[in-house]
């Protein structure tokens, strides 16, 4: 008899979560005549030999049991109990291989060698200090920030002090920009591993947001720097610190206003930075606060000075540099570089060369690529993975940098990922797809399948599918209850419609993240759309939010549920229509409560932005521009003052303390409603303490159990 899942079994958190989710790899490379293999419970190594003899439909989960079995005393090896370490170095070693891991605070290095049954533990050190932004060189040397300091952990475990920041006003223990822009890392080695180049950051004329902690028995108040729209946002700094002699070189970027083509410095924001190979020189990205136009500069490591401008890109909205640089010598020894790029509409591969000021595509079409893996062992060609044939899936590709031709090196279908290591030649590739829990596929032909793990258990149906509309295909999901019913079925909206995010995927369960399970185990149908503000579709698609945040969004939802509502008109019950959003989607949520022109039963709203002008400099002034000068979008982009139109009962939920979207946007709205006649009474408020922008843990069961029971109150 097959089994039916509970909140404990889909959702992230609860108690069997784990026990439904494929044993896929996180990571696999090869040392000598080994294969290892990450997983979320632990390590793998199998002899290539032994792989090479298997059966191509061979399961990963049976191939690997033994291994992975033996290896559950990792705890017992290091000491104290391990979950899920982190990999930060690994290199291989005579007759064997060595892992340098991080759990939190913890660090050890396990050996491992073929003529030994496990792993030994080498050295482990706990450290007392904060570690952030742990970043490991090519040798294996760790660095991470502790308040003022910057620590080095070498790979025989010992601690040294190599830096401790003098200026008052810089910080080593944030990354800048609130992580926008692809910047996430604080430390950037050089790849000789003898440099660091390293963030400051100057936020003492930022504001602050009090974050009230829960205590016993009085509450604390911690204080969040945060730059809201419109409002003084931080100044970045950028320094190279030679580890070895100790010595600190400033890289003087806000100085060459006059050999280079004007650009206001005000506080603009610095990113995509990359070291060319030599370890001499620095490349960097500075995008102008109005995020309209962005610089390429180079400059020397050695003296921090200036040496050239390369290129530079604009746009009447926005441009979004997000990713690093990759120095390449081509064929007449011209120095070249290779990045990404909207500016022919979809996100595509240039080259410039510095010998002749010129940008050649190395790619074109009506695809994104969606992540640069790095040169081949040849350096002749660039891996990469794209929205080749659907933007749903992913493929693995390469482009010549001879003749620019382009090879597909996974299948045409699904969504496809490389295991990238560095001067590999080996090509491991692993494909999932939405009914597929995944394939790990091997450069001599052999392939491992991933057991799925719903074999026994009754999964409500999946359907994914597009609505043409002039603007473009609108691909959506529809998820059936498991249960046929006589009577017609109640609609669970999922939406979340903003930049950076795509909900719909070729990819195994197409990305849900248990929520619209529930639902459906539950006797809804439910409906997942992503509109134009979506990721991965083309500039002009996600760029049609600008300065109207959630206006093409509400025109895209409304018609996608007016095909939905026709095409399933015998099994769905129109008068109960639910809506339910988070962050961005709780954004959403609420503006099709009051826009739509659909009427809707329930709308729940979590962790949403009511007010863009209390939302962050770096994200809201991208789409919306500056309050000097856009105000009026911003008053029109306001929910609070939307409210009097409310008609249909809304639930806002919130953690209190949230540093992204924060808890003011739903107390403002609160407020709000009070001032008004008649509405409050539509409204009612639920709140987690102590979470941060989303409910994590044993809670998230929590939230999803109160969504649930909120609107089968309301049939």
């Amino acid at each position: 008899m097959l089994k039916t899942l509970s909140e404990e079994d889909w959702v992230p958190g609860g108690g069997n979560y784990h026990l439904y989710l494929p044993f896929k790899p996180k990571d696999i490379f090869s040392f000598g005549e080994y294969y290892f293999m990450l997983f979320d419970e632990g390590f793998v190594i199998m002899e290539r030999e032994e792989l090479a003899h298997v059966e191509r439909t061979t399961s990963l989960n049976t191939l690997c049991e033994p291994f992975y079995h033996s290896f559950s005393s990792l705890s017992d090896v290091v000491g104290e109990k391990i979950v899920s370490p982190e990999i930060y170095h690994h290199k291989e070693v005579v007759g064997g291989l060595e892992l340098y891991l991080r759990q939190k605070n913890l660090f050890f290095c396990l050996r491992w060698f073929a003529d030994c049954s496990g792993f030994v533990l080498a050295w482990k050190k706990e450290i007392e200090e904060q570690c952030l932004f742990a970043k490991c060189n090519n040798n294996g040397i760790l660095a991470f920030s502790s308040g003022k300091k910057i620590i080095l952990l070498d790979d025989k475990g010992e601690l040294e002090v190599v830096y401790e920041e003098k200026n008052p006003l810089y910080r080593i223990d944030v990354t800048p920009s609130r992580n926008e822009f692809g910047i996430n890392d604080l430390f950037h080695w050089s790849p000789d591993g003898k440099k660091i180049l390293f963030y400051q950051t100057d936020d003492s004329s930022v504001g602050e947001y009090p974050i009230v902690k829960i205590t016993d028995p009085m509450a604390s108040v911690e204080m969040l720097k945060y730059p809201m729209a419109g409002s003084a946002s931080e100044n970045v700094h950028l320094s190279v610190l030679d580890v070895e002699r100790k010595n600190l070189v400033s890289i003087n970027v806000y100085e060459d206003s006059i050999t280079i083509p004007p650009i206001s410095h005000f506080e603009s924001y610095i990113t995509s930075l990359t070291w060319s190979a030599d370890s001499a020189k620095i490349l960097l990205c500075e995008l102008e606060r109005s995020q309209k136009y962005y610089q390429v500069k180079e400059y020397s490591a050695q003296t921090g000075e200036f040496l050239r401008f390369l290129w530079d890109e604009r746009s009447e909205k926005y441009v979004e540099p997000e990713t690093s640089f990759y120095y390449w010598t081509n064929s007449f020894g011209a120095e070249c570089v290779c990045f990404l790029s909207q500016r022919s509409g979809h996100n595509q591969l240039y080259c410039f060369n510095t010998s002749e000021n010129r940008i050649v595509p190395l790619t074109e079409g009506e695809w994104d690529v969606t992540e640069v893996y790095g040169f081949s062992s040849s350096k002749d060609s660039l891996l990469f993975a794209a929205t080749y044939h659907s933007p749903l899936g992913r493929e693995v590709l390469s482009v010549s940098l001879i003749d620019l031709t382009i090879a597909v090196l996974s299948r045409g279908e699904g969504s496809n990922h490389l295991f990238y290591h560095e001067g590999s030649e080996e090509r491991i590739i692993f494909h999932e797809s939405c009914e597929n829990p995944g394939e790990i596929e091997f450069p001599f032909g052999k392939c491992l399948k991933v057991e799925c793990p719903l074999q026994n258990v009754r999964v409500p149906r999946k359907k994914i599918g597009f609505i043409n509309k002039k603007s473009g295909r609108l691909y959506y999901r529809i998820i059936f209850p498991l249960e046929e019913k006589k009577e017609k079925l109640p609609v669970f909206f999922y939406v979340y419609g903003g930049p950076h995010v795509q909900l719909i995927t070729d990819t195994f369960g197409s990305s849900t993240k248990g929520l619209e399970e529930v639902m459906a185990s539950s006797g809804f149908i439910t409906f997942c759309v992503d509109p134009r503000g979506s990721a991965n579709r083309g500039y002009d698609f996600e760029s049609a939010i600008y300065q109207q945040i959630n206006r093409p969004q509400v025109d895209d939802y409304d018609d996608a549920l007016d095909w939905f509502l026709q095409e399933y008109d015998e099994y769905v019950d129109k008068k109960k229509l639910f809506i339910y959003g988070w962050s961005f989607g709780g954004y959403m949520s609420l503006s099709m409560l009051l826009n739509s022109r659909h009427r809707f039963k329930l709308g729940i709203a979590g962790g949403a932005v009511v007010d863009w002008r209390y939302y962050e400099v770096m994200y809201t002034e991208r789409y919306m521009g500056d309050r000097k000068d856009f105000e009026q979008f911003y008053e029109k982009a306001d929910l609070k003052e939307q409210l009097g139109k409310l008609s249909t009962p809304v639930c806002l939920i919130h953690c209190d303390n949230d540093p992204v979207v924060l808890w003011q946007h739903t107390l403002s709205l609160l407020k709000k409603a009070n001032s008004l006649n008649g509405i409050a009474p539509y409204i009612s408020y639920y709140l987690f303490p102590g979470h941060l922008h989303n409910v994590v843990g044993k809670e998230r069961v929590q939230l999803t159990l109160k969504i649930k029971s909120l609107i089968i109150s309301c049939l």
